[in-house]
């Protein structure tokens, strides 16, 4: 079993250096589409856990009750990888129009570190708590916010925002993804992705191959015969943002690229079905001709920032 978690954690690794790569290499086209005015002040890695850290966007006008509601940016890169500085423009164009925004680092799958989706959860929790002391030394007290991940960032802020919100440090009003896994389900992750994706996850087809996975990313005892009994399911259910869509869950606006290679395509379809059957409201963005980051869709982008823009408008202050 030992051996499974070296190879499970080796695959992984890549495969966030795959998805880390592509967003590094690709998201500067759209850099001028949030480029921002913005002069307000910005509070520098401050550390809220043992060297993890978050940058908080302060608005000009501390008076104005848009400085209240807060955007919180959760980073992408397979949990082994990024950095909190991938959500910089986007936190610097919400506080342009007014909004406390931060961006944040969370525990990572590298090295000798193993941390779960729920040890990254927590540390949504911790960082949250922070933000709010910090803010409030600023003369900022902040009442709600919405959450903005890409990529694995989307799971955390969708099982945070799904999961979370009854004892979250403040009210969770909406939630904005991008190309965001669903499920920690093994199967949905052998279907509709390129083959070096079930190679980098160690999903050979095999129980043992599947117990490796669901127990690298929930932190928990899995075995060979759990995958095969069924047994194993509910602990991957509750690492699964899908499994958490409640009624009265927080609405969501999605962006997927049509083409992506690296997250399944079927998690899209997924998710919208959770929510339809829950009756949560939902907008989605596809990207016709973009794979895993919004590459060669402009306008679709265009699109994108408008109605994160609009999401905030309607469900901050309810």
């Amino acid at each position: 079993m030992k051996k499974l978690f070296i190879l499970a954690f080796a695959s992984l690794l890549l495969s966030g250096c795959v998805a880390l790569v592509e967003s590094r290499v690709n998201m500067h086209r759209f850099r001028d589409q949030l480029d921002s005015d913005y002069k307000g002040v910005i509070v520098e890695g401050v550390e809220y856990s043992d060297g993890l850290c978050y940058d908080l966007f302060i608005p000009q006008d501390l008076k104005s009750d848009r400085a209240s509601k807060l955007i919180l940016y959760v980073h992408g890169g397979s949990w082994t990888g990024g950095s909190r500085d991938e959500g910089e423009r986007w936190c610097r164009h919400f506080a342009d129009l007014g909004y406390t925004a931060a961006t944040m680092d969370y525990s990572l799958q590298k090295g000798k570190a193993t941390p779960s989706i729920d040890d990254m959860i927590a540390d949504m929790h911790s960082c949250l708590a922070s933000i709010i002391d910090t803010a409030a030394a600023r003369d900022v007290v902040l009442e709600e916010m919405g959450l903005f991940g890409f990529s694995a960032g989307a799971t955390l802020v969708m099982l945070y925002g799904f999961r979370e919100a009854a004892r979250s440090e403040l009210p969770v009003r909406f939630l904005v993804q991008m190309a965001g896994p669903v499920t920690f389900e093994p199967d949905t992750w052998k279907s509709e992705v390129h083959r070096y994706v079930d190679r980098v996850l160690h999903l050979d087809g095999s129980p043992k191959g599947d117990a490796a996975f669901v127990a690298r990313m929930s932190g928990k005892e899995v075995t060979a015969s759990m995958i095969e009994d069924g047994s194993a399911k509910p602990i991957w259910e509750a690492i699964s943002p899908v499994s958490q869509v409640r009624p009265g869950s927080v609405p969501v606006l999605m962006a997927y690229g049509e083409t992506d290679g690296v997250v399944p395509r079927s998690h899209k379809r997924l998710l919208i079905a959770a929510l339809e059957e829950a009756g949560v409201h939902y907008d989605y963005i596809g990207y016709p001709n973009s794979g895993h980051t919004p590459i060669y869709d402009p306008e679709c982008h265009e699109r994108f920032i408008s109605m994160a823009d609009d999401y905030c408008l309607r469900y901050f202050g309810q």
